[in-house]
């Protein structure tokens, strides 16, 4: 009976610790001009990408990604805590042509800061490649200074599709990664 009462409390112990993980408790906020919000707001997150579907290169110099928050009213926190509501990609044929399914899931930062955007599906026409997945990446302020832009600097594979990353704009100038259009930041919750 001692054991198995040791191995409740043990148990209990830690799920505490993994629900009182910021990467579980908190939400977003996006700076709107003069407050911070967490709901009803979304911001674009931009810059040049690259993919290789097939191991055929596809630098895209302008991708948006729309990053947007649950709806006004929501009670919080929510899970995914965001979504990519829109994504675009530009300039070339083999860019804009990219097809995707969306929204995709954006994560909580986890210990370390990585955020994971899941749920990802984009269809290549040329190579005739559909890449899914999840891709990790860095959410960072552009200063110290709230509040101030972000970048989101990310790097990895969606299945057949390698060297999936942000890039610098144009290399090697620049942060390789995409560029907030408003601060975001990541608010945990005790």
């Amino acid at each position: 009976m001692i054991k198995l009462k040791s191995g409740i409390f043990t148990a209990l112990a830690a799920m505490g610790a993994f629900v009182a993980s910021p990467a579980f408790a908190g939400h977003y906020e996006i700076w709107n001009g003069s407050a911070w919000v967490s709901t009803g707001d979304s911001v674009d997150l931009s810059g040049p990408t690259t993919a290789s579907p097939a191991m055929i290169p596809v630098p895209c110099t302008n991708a948006v990604f729309t990053l947007s928050l649950p709806a006004t009213g929501t009670t919080l926190p929510v899970s995914p805590p965001a979504k990519v509501s829109t994504a675009t990609f530009g300039t070339s044929t083999a860019c804009t042509s990219i097809t995707k399914v969306l929204p995709w899931n954006v994560s909580a930062p986890d210990a370390s800061g990585k955020v994971t955007i899941s749920n990802i599906s984009i269809h290549f026409t040329s190579p005739n490649t559909t890449c899914t997945g999840s891709i990790s990446g860095t959410l960072a302020p552009l200063s110290p200074t709230p509040p101030t832009t972000n970048t989101y600097g990310f790097t990895g594979a969606l299945g057949p599709c390698t060297d999936v990353r942000s890039t610098a704009n144009p290399p090697p100038s620049g942060p390789a990664a995409l560029k907030s259009t408003k601060p975001i930041r990541w608010v945990a919750v005790p």
